[in-house]
């Protein structure tokens, strides 16, 4: 079964490797995955692609996760889950819930979890 069949989803990472074993985990749940390297390539991409989950890191140049739950908030179609996984413990979850997170995951995580996360909040 593929849990995610249909899904549109940003990963977003400056890490190569974890960036491209996220898109492949993604896909392999039936996802159309979409990747960006940092958060303004990925509000370029939002911007012009119809996403309807991001998956983004939090500590990157070229744009944090911040930047990405706050710029999607000015877009005419904005996704309707934004996960944000994270190496950094000592970050508030209630920082990223006001600002449209829909789900916060420490590094590393689970991606059944991640998956299911998803499926909640989209219905799917």
């Amino acid at each position: 079964m593929k849990p995610l069949k249909g899904l549109r989803l940003l990963v977003v990472d400056d890490d190569d490797d974890l960036r491209e074993m996220m898109a492949d985990e993604f896909g392999y749940a039936g996802a159309e995955v979409f990747k960006a390297a940092g958060g303004n390539e990925a509000l370029e991409m939002l911007a012009t692609v119809d996403i309807q989950a991001v998956v983004t890191d939090l500590k990157m140049p070229n744009g944090d996760g911040m930047s990405i739950l706050r710029g999607v908030q000015t877009l005419k179609n904005p996704p309707r889950a934004l996960v944000v996984v994270t190496g950094f413990s000592d970050i508030s979850n209630d920082e990223f819930t006001k600002n449209g997170a829909t789900a916060i995951f420490p590094k590393p995580f689970d991606f059944a979890e991640v998956i299911l996360s998803l499926r909640k909040t989209l219905q799917f």
